[in-house]
C-alpha cells in the first residue's frame, strides 16, 4: 500500500441489505443497492490476503462515479480522505484494517440522478470496477430541490404504490383503485434508462429537467432512442402476471409501443406519476371535474344543444381533466413558485414522434401558485390552464336549422371540483383551493380583474328563470324524482314550453346518448312563478334540463349518478406474512332484474401472484351472493387486493380493501 499504488481489490460489497433501508429504498424491488442523493452509504474493499499490511497512512487513490452513456455520460472523480465532504462527491475511511476497508461515500444534494458504476482508479489511470448502483433524488434532505417536508406526505407521494383515481361527475365521483407501482421489480432501473435519450445527462441533477424529460418520453412525443437488450420480454412476463389495473404495463409495453403522437389517454399521465416517483420526486395525479379542454387562451367555454336538451356536435372531448403534479422547488423562477406543479406535455401533440429536445421544449411544468394567483407571464403553461379552470360556461340553443341563440344559463365558472387522493387514507381531499380564491370573494375577483381586463362580462338578460331540483343519484333501475321551478319576472304574460331531457354521461366525462324527453306547455302570469314535479324514468349516468322559453331561451344543467349493483370486499385488516387469510366477495344486485354470468377477477401486487377468475353464474334480483377466497401474503407492508365484477348487465364493479402484513419472524 505505497504511496500512489492501487489497492489489490479482491471483493468489494456494497452492503444493499443494510444501505438500502436507511435510504428508504428497500422497499423497492429492484436487485442491488439503490440511495438517494445527499447521504453517505457505506462501501467494504477486501484486500488481497498476500497484501503487506498497509502502513497508518492512508494511500492516496481515487474513486470513479460514472452515469449516462459510455461515451458522453457524466463522471465524477474523487479521492479517498479521512472525512466527508456534503457538498460534492467524496469517500472517508471509516474503519480500516490491514484486510479491510470500510468506506462511507456521499452524493451532493445536487448530483445527477441516473444508474452509476463505481470504479476504482490507480496511480496508473487504470479502472477497476467495484460495483453498480442507482442514485434517487431525496425528499429527505434540505439541501435536495425536492426536499417535502413532513413525513406523512413522503409516505404518500412517494412511496405509497396504491392510489386512487376519481371519476364519474362533479357531484357523485368515485375512486377507481390505481397500482402505480413505482416499488415492482425492477421498474426503478427501467424509468432511470428512460433518461438515456438524453445523452448528455448533464442536468439529470435538476428535477425540473428530469420531470420534463420523462413527461415528454412516456407520453410518446420524444423519440425513443433506448437501446435493445432492455429487458422488455421479461417486463411483459411479469406485467402479465398482475393485472390490476396500473401503470406499469403502460411503463412495460412503452418500448414496443409504435412511435405515434402524444397519447391523450389518463394511462400516460398514471405513468408519469409512477416514473417520477420512482425516480425520487414526489408526485400525485389530480382530476379537474367540469373543466374545460383546449381553450386556446380563451375565456368562455361554449356548450351547444338542440331544442330536444341534446348536446349537440362540437361537444368536448371529456368534462374531466386528469394531470399529474410534482414537487419541487423553483429557482430558475422568481422567488414563490416552488411547491407543486403541474405536469402537461400535451402541448407536443400533433407532429408525431419528435427529437427529446423538441418535445422538451413543449412540454409544460406550471407552478400551482402562478396558475392560483394568475401569474400568466411566469410560465407558458399557466394561461392555458387558467383559462381552464377559470372560463364561464356560455350555452347557446340551437332550434332546426336556425343560428343558436345564447341562452341565460347564470354565471356559471368551471374547475371547482378539483380532487386527489387524500394523505391519510383512501378518501377524496379537495385540493381546488390550492388552484383557484373561493369563488366570489375579493382576492378572485382582483385576479380574474388581473388576467382578463378586457373581457366582456356582460351576459344575456332574462326575464324568465329556471332552476332544477334533483337527487345526487338514484337507482338505475328506478327514476329521478325532479322539481323544476320556473319563474316569469317580467310585469306580462308569457307563453312557455319547457322540455326535459336526459343523456348519457359516463364516468370518464364523456357524452352519450339520448335517454329521456319531456316537453310541457304552460302560461305564467307576470311576476309569477310555479314548481313543477316531474318523474324521470331514467336508466341514465346523467340528468340534464333544457327549456326553450318563448323567443329566449333558459337552461339549467345538473349531472347526477345513476347506481347499479355493488361489489363489496371483506379482508382482515391485519396479517402475517405467508400465513393464509381468508377474503370475501360480495356481488349486491340492487336491480329488480337478474344480474348474468357474473365473473370476479381479483389481483393484488404480494397478495395474489397472478390474476384470478372466478365464474360465479347470477344473482338474482334484490339478491347477494358471496364467495370466499383464500390468500397468502408474500410480501410485509400495505397491500391492496382488488376485486373486479362483471357481468352480461355490466362491467368493472370494483371494490378494494388494504390489509397490514407484519413480516414473518425467522425460524427459531
Amino acid at each position: 500500500c505505497g504511496q500512489g499504488a492501487p489497492l489489490p481489490v479482491v471483493r468489494c460489497d456494497l452492503h444493499a441489505s443494510t444501505n438500502n433501508p436507511e435510504h428508504r429504498t428497500d422497499g423497492i424491488g429492484a436487485r442491488g443497492l439503490v440511495v438517494r442523493r445527499g447521504r453517505p452509504f457505506q462501501v467494504t474493499l477486501t484486500l488481497s490476503a498476500t497484501q503487506p499490511p498497509c502502513s497508518p497512512r492512508i494511500p492516496t487513490f481515487t474513486l470513479v462515479a460514472r452515469t449516462g452513456a459510455q461515451a458522453g455520460g457524466a463522471e465524477a472523480v474523487f479521492p479517498v480522505s479521512g472525512h466527508a465532504d456534503g457538498t460534492r462527491w467524496s469517500a472517508a475511511v471509516k474503519e480500516r484494517d490491514p484486510r479491510r476497508w470500510v468506506l462511507s461515500v456521499t452524493s451532493p444534494a445536487d448530483a445527477g440522478v441516473g444508474r452509476y458504476s463505481l470504479l476504482l482508479q490507480g496511480s496508473g489511470k487504470t479502472r477497476r470496477l467495484l460495483g453498480r448502483f442507482a442514485l434517487l433524488f431525496n425528499p429527505w434532505a434540505r439541501g435536495d430541490a425536492v426536499f417535502l417536508e413532513g413525513e406523512a406526505q413522503r409516505e404518500e407521494y412517494l412511496l405509497n404504490p396504491h392510489g386512487l383515481i376519481f371519476l364519474g361527475t362533479q357531484g357523485g365521483g368515485w375512486p377507481r383503485p390505481w397500482d402505480f407501482g413505482q416499488v415492482a421489480g425492477d421498474l426503478v432501473d427501467f424509468c432511470l434508462l428512460l433518461l438515456d435519450v438524453d445523452e448528455e445527462g448533464r442536468s439529470r441533477g435538476d428535477p425540473v429537467h428530469v420531470s420534463r424529460l420523462l413527461g415528454a418520453v412516456v407520453s410518446g412525443s420524444a423519440q425513443r432512442g433506448i437501446p435493445a437488450g432492455s429487458g422488455t420480454e421479461a417486463r411483459r412476463e411479469e406485467a402479465s402476471a398482475v393485472r390490476e389495473p396500473g401503470s406499469v404495463p403502460t411503463l412495460r409495453e412503452w418500448v414496443a409501443r409504435p412511435p405515434g403522437p402524444a397519447h391523450r389517454s389518463p394511462d400516460w399521465v398514471l405513468a408519469a406519476c409512477t416514473s417520477l416517483r420512482a425516480v425520487g420526486i414526489p408526485a400525485r395525479v389530480v382530476t379537474a371535474f367540469g373543466c374545460a379542454r383546449d381553450t386556446d387562451g380563451g375565456w368562455t367555454v361554449e356548450e351547444f344543444y338542440d331544442d330536444e336538451g341534446l348536446e349537440a356536435a362540437g361537444a368536448p372531448e371529456s368534462r374531466i381533466w386528469v394531470w399529474t403534479e410534482c414537487w419541487m422547488a423553483r429557482p430558475d423562477l422568481s422567488s414563490g413558485y416552488g411547491g407543486w406543479q403541474v405536469l402537461d406535455p400535451l402541448a407536443t401533440e400533433g407532429g408525431g414522434e419528435r427529437s427529446w429536445q423538441d418535445a422538451l421544449a413543449c412540454c409544460d411544468l406550471t407552478p400551482v401558485r402562478a396558475v392560483k394567483e394568475g401569474a400568466v407571464a411566469v410560465a407558458p403553461g399557466v394561461s392555458r390552464l387558467f383559462a381552464s379552470l377559470n372560463s364561464a360556461c356560455a350555452v347557446w340553443v340551437r332550434s332546426g336549422a336556425g343560428p343558436p341563440s345564447r341562452a341565460s344559463a347564470g354565471a356559471e365558472y368551471l374547475g371547482n371540483y378539483i380532487s386527489t387522493k387524500g394523505v391519510d387514507g383512501d378518501r377524496c381531499e379537495d385540493v381546488t383551493r390550492t388552484y383557484k380564491y373561493p369563488e366570489g370573494s375579493p382576492r378572485e375577483a382582483e385576479v380574474l380583474d388581473g388576467v382578463w381586463k378586457e373581457r366582456d362580462r356582460s351576459e344575456p338578460r332574462a326575464d324568465l328563470f329556471v332552476s332544477l331540483h334533483a337527487p345526487s343519484s338514484f337507482p338505475l333501475d328506478g327514476g329521478a324524482q325532479l322539481k323544476v321551478t320556473v319563474s316569469n319576472r317580467s310585469d306580462e304574460e308569457r307563453a312557455v314550453r319547457l322540455t326535459l331531457g336526459a343523456q348519457v354521461l359516463y364516468s370518464t366525462g364523456r357524452l352519450g346518448a339520448r335517454l329521456w324527453r319531456e316537453e310541457r306547455h304552460l302560461t305564467l302570469e307576470g311576476n309569477r312563478g310555479t314548481a313543477l314535479p316531474s318523474l324521470a324514468p331514467l336508466n341514465t349516468h346523467q340528468s340534464r334540463a333544457l327549456r326553450p322559453l318563448s323567443s329566449h331561451s333558459v337552461a339549467f344543467i345538473q349531472d347526477v349518478t345513476a347506481y347499479k349493483a355493488r361489489a363489496t370486499l371483506e379482508i382482515p385488516r391485519t396479517a402475517v406474512q405467508f400465513q393464509p387469510i381468508t377474503a370475501v366477495i360480495g356481488i349486491h344486485n340492487d336491480l329488480a332484474s337478474s344480474l348474468d354470468n357474473c365473473e370476479v377477477a381479483i389481483a393484488g401486487r404480494g397478495l395474489v401472484h397472478r390474476e384470478r377468475i372466478y365464474r360465479l353464474g347470477s344473482v338474482q334480483p334484490r339478491g347477494l351472493l358471496r364467495k370466499q377466497i383464500r390468500l397468502t401474503p408474500t410480501h410485509p407492508g400495505v397491500l391492496r387486493l382488488t376485486a373486479r365484477v362483471s357481468c352480461g348487465q355490466f362491467r368493472n364493479l370494483v371494490a378494494f380493501r388494504s390489509v397490514n402484513v407484519a413480516k414473518a419472524e425467522p425460524p427459531a
